[in-house]
């Protein structure tokens, strides 16, 4: 299934909203560590878009935003943490401790 993804950021913190029309369907929500860190602290499935891939749809597009700024994803929610884990192409991003 696809999504439209729509980005805000303020320089301090941002969302990734995905939608399906005019129905959200999902966000994630990050605020900037410093210039060069992410941190990802909220993921969320709306409407009943639960395991109808909307999660995975805002993980690319938050690896492809942190890929384009060079920066290194913090991912603190749980659902971040797995979905970066298992996305072999973002590894590279993923900060490590």
């Amino acid at each position: 299934m696809s999504f439209e993804i729509e980005h805000e950021d303020n320089s301090q913190r941002g969302m990734f909203y995905a939608k399906k029309g005019e129905v959200p369907a999902g966000l994630l929500s990050y605020i900037w560590a410093d210039n060069k860190h992410i941190i990802v602290y909220f993921t969320e499935a709306l409407n009943g878009y639960d395991n109808q891939g909307v999660g995975d749809c805002l993980i690319e597009a938050m690896g492809a935003f942190a890929r384009d700024k060079d920066c290194k994803i913090i991912p603190l929610s749980s659902y971040a943490k797995k979905a970066f884990s298992h996305k072999g192409e973002f590894a590279d991003l993923i900060e490590s401790n």
